[in-house]
């Protein structure tokens, strides 16, 4: 194992990703930092905004199965339900704007269907809580595997986390237990049990609890179990799902009745397939209606699907093109350092590293740390400057890319300080170590983050990737491993890829 094995993130501010993030994988570049990390799975770039107006979870929940560097804060869900007595549950079917579901713990393990009213029966939205739209999920768990093969000792194996939904549905919020516990099969197999118990006419919450189903089942990589679900419900065919159609039920409402978010998972979904140009058609095809029926993206959708384009664009790969995206937006974020960031990482990774260090310059020059007429990246830093998480980090991966390695390890080591719980900053520490020939040390840095945060290996395992990779350099490289997998197996729930490991 060469140390170009290790993967280097060039994302400062780190975040669970959702349709808010761009995820760029990486392509194999010319210059010689860019080939250091040709292994690279991702690299998230923050939008601008964060709006989480749709997100189904109080924080942020991942859609892909592999991120590369991502970093919530607490990820948490929440389903809202309203506990009426039956007179007045009665009078909230009747209304348009205020449908709600009676959600008790016997009532979801065992879901009952809605009551309706002769008006909904003309909604289309009946077949989405039909209990038939569902396949049965697997139990796909290939970690328990490992962890079996590693302790063959039952009474030896660590014990993980992992609930179910009959474990989760007696707390205060049974979606937050199941996801802080990473039991994504059970936070499927609850969203499902809501859904049917959904009120057809509760349109918002029938598409939230969809996209909390489809979202786990992706981070389960049960692509086409979500296909497949999409095809009996018709998504890709929605003539007869328009508010304005049913009167009667949704007086004055008008539009899709799918939200965005389900909207871009349905857009999406080839993509994880391996069918990237039919995802990056579909998005065009969102930005550009042709019928008086189809469906127009707000300036903020718009924006977002151009970043699920760019992100697309990335994987196929194409990171010129997806440069060219990300510059013809810049047309309208001049003023915005986040964007110019985003631009310089994305150049940094096909090896442009003067158009890199151009762009850096330009958030710097925004800042008001530097001038424009300055040499960039040039300014010696105060001891308080606006975005150090900006600032510290392109700084950084500049120092990496000229082989400045004490240089980068100074910066890292700054933003750590100030992050201290940052994935990105704490990995790229640990390979500027690395790159000074400190094996020891770089994997020290990494081991340290992972004991303190075990749940860490469930939200970035490309962390454990690159410690496994580091092990591989020393002679003790299975009983390291070992110990890893018994700090991780708490955290790590059951999407976790064993192949992270390197096993």
């Amino acid at each position: 194992m060469n140390p170009e094995d290790i993967q280097v993130e060039t994302s400062s501010s780190i975040k669970q990703l959702d349709a808010n993030d761009l995820e760029a994988p990486k392509t194999p570049p010319s210059d010689r930092f860019a080939q250091r990390a040709n292994s690279q799975k991702d690299i998230t770039i923050n939008l601008v905004t964060d709006n989480q107006e749709s997100n189904p979870f109080a924080e942020k929940v991942t859609t892909d199965d592999k991120p590369f560097v991502s970093e919530p804060t607490n990820e948490s869900t929440t389903v809202s339900s309203t506990i009426d007595s039956a007179d007045k549950l009665n009078d909230k079917l009747g209304k348009s704007d205020s449908v709600s579901n009676v959600f008790s713990p016997k009532a979801r393990l065992n879901p009952v269907p809605a009551v309706l009213l002769p008006i909904h029966y003309q909604l289309p939205t009946r077949r989405w809580v039909d209990s038939s739209v569902f396949y049965d999920l697997p139990y796909l768990d290939n970690m328990a595997n490992v962890i079996a093969k590693v302790y063959p000792n039952n009474s030896q194996r660590p014990k993980r986390a992992i609930k179910t939904v009959e474990q989760a549905v007696d707390t205060p919020d049974p979606y937050a237990t199941l996801v802080n516990s990473n039991s994504w099969r059970s936070v499927a197999l609850l969203a499902r049990n809501d859904i049917i118990a959904c009120h057809p006419a509760n349109v918002d919450e029938l598409m939230r609890l969809y996209y909390i189903r489809w979202s786990s089942m992706i981070k389960l990589r049960l692509y086409d179990i979500v296909q497949g679900e999409m095809d009996k419900l018709r998504v890709n065919d929605s003539q007869d799902l328009f508010f304005e159609k049913y009167p009667d039920v949704f007086e004055g409402r008008k539009g899709l009745m799918i939200s965005f978010d389900v909207l871009v998972l349905i857009h999406k979904l080839p993509s994880y397939k391996k069918n990237i140009h039919e995802s990056i058609h579909r998005f065009y095809k969102l930005l550009c209606p042709q019928k008086p029926t189809d469906f127009r993206p707000t300036k903020e959708q718009h924006i977002r699907i151009l970043f699920h384009i760019i992100n697309l664009l990335i994987q196929i790969p194409d990171i010129s093109l997806a440069i060219q995206v990300m510059k013809s937006m810049l047309e309208e974020f001049k003023s915005n350092p986040d964007m110019w960031s985003m631009l310089g990482r994305l150049q940094l990774q096909i090896g442009e590293l003067s158009s890199a260090i151009h762009s850096f310059h330009q958030v710097e020059v925004i800042l008001g740390i530097t001038s424009p007429d300055s040499e960039p990246l040039a300014q010696p830093l105060l001891d308080q400057f606006p975005r150090p998480d900006l600032v510290l980090f392109q700084r950084g991966v500049i120092f990496l890319a000229k082989d400045l390695t004490s240089e980068a390890i100074n910066m890292f080591t700054q933003l750590i300080t100030i992050l201290p719980d940052s994935s990105a900053a704490m990995n790229n520490l640990s390979i500027a170590q690395l790159y000074s020939g400190n094996v020891s040390q770089a994997a020290s840095f990494l081991e340290s983050f992972i004991v303190s945060n075990p749940a860490v290996s469930a939200k970035y395992p490309n962390l454990v990737f690159n410690l496994s990779s580091m092990y591989d350099l020393t002679d003790s490289s299975l009983s390291k491993k070992k110990a890893l997998i018994q700090v991780i197996t708490k955290g790590c729930g059951d999407h976790f890829d064993s192949d992270y490991l390197k096993l």
